[in-house]
């Protein structure tokens, strides 16, 4: 029951975070060039690009008081990739906020998720349609590693 309850957690914060996005190539973890908007922790930042598809990215850090893990997250969006608009997720770190006796549950929840993309391709026409880009707004249109584990839980 605690480990739903965490990874009903995770996707709450997934949701909360996104607005998909990082590297076009799943795991080359490349520092976006100059070409980029870097919107350093500013989701809003990152939101508005990705409704017109221009190059940003941002990295966030998210909790959930019910949960007792923090998840840092980078995002990405690659601009248009023929007619749909290439965003990433990355899943940079989970790290323990829940003391001392969630210690062991963190860490393979880390183990598990850390590290962990997903590439997204958004039709054109579809991004005004997308108010937040949560993952169920755009979970349809990913692939990768994150999604996989996401259709699991």
């Amino acid at each position: 029951m605690k480990k739903a309850v965490v990874l009903i957690s995770v996707l709450a914060i997934l949701i909360a975070l996104s607005g998909c996005p990082q590297p076009p190539a799943p795991g080359n973890g490349t520092i976006p060039s100059s070409e980029y908007k870097d919107c350093g922790t500013e989701m809003d930042c990152v939101m508005a690009s990705a409704k017109n598809c221009e190059k940003a990215f941002a990295t966030a850090t998210e909790s959930d008081s019910s949960s007792p893990f923090e998840m840092t997250v980078k995002i990405q969006v690659n601009g248009f990739q023929g007619s749909a608009c290439s965003l990433d997720y990355k899943i940079e770190k989970i790290t323990n906020a829940g003391g001392a006796d969630e210690e062991a549950f963190v860490s393979m929840l880390a183990a598990m998720l850390q590290g962990k993309q997903m590439a997204c391709l958004i039709p054109q026409d579809i991004l005004p349609q997308i108010d937040t880009l949560s993952m169920d707004d755009v979970q349809g249109y990913c692939s990768g590693d994150l999604v996989d584990i996401l259709q699991q839980v």
